[in-house]
């Protein structure tokens, strides 16, 4: 599902979904109520992580962006980015690194940047393909300092 152009929703309950799955990895199929406190403690430290870290995430949350134009000018608005980051944040977790999220207001989100062409986007449109996924993942973690560990799978399924 995605959303309307002009929609008021910042994001899809699947891309949440898909972001907070790449996140967390495989969990217990019954977890434990210790285990569910401690995958619920590390979700909402990555959000908040990403929240103070992203720019236009705080312009949205504080009114003075509508979500409807950040989709339009910028790609961490949109779902190939919410499943990349969070791959991406697994893969900064695995390797006590999540302090480097702090990085991301570093880097230009704008669609208007030539750097994600043929990374996640063709042209002036934003393409969601297990490819461009994987690309984004690899160029977020290199623009973060990280090389990714190349035995290791970055994407989860």
């Amino acid at each position: 599902m995605s959303l309307a152009s002009r929609s008021a929703k910042f994001i899809t309950v699947s891309a949440l979904y898909d972001m907070i799955g790449q996140y967390l990895g495989r969990v217990p199929e019954k977890p434990s109520e210790p285990q569910l406190q401690q995958l619920e403690d590390e979700t909402v430290d990555f959000w908040h992580r990403l929240t103070s870290s992203l720019r236009e995430w705080q312009e949205v949350e504080a009114g003075n962006l509508r979500p409807a134009e950040a989709r339009l000018e910028y790609i961490n608005a949109h779902s190939v980015f919410f499943f990349a980051i969070g791959a991406a944040g697994r893969e900064l977790k695995i390797r006590d690194e999540l302090d480097l999220l702090g990085r991301l207001d570093s880097i230009d989100w704008r669609r208007t940047n030539k750097e994600w062409q043929g990374i996640c986007m063709l042209g002036p449109d934003i393409v969601t393909r297990r490819q461009t996924r994987a690309a984004l993942v690899q160029q977020i973690l290199y623009r973060l300092g990280v090389e990714p560990a190349p035995s290791r799978h970055v994407l989860h399924d």
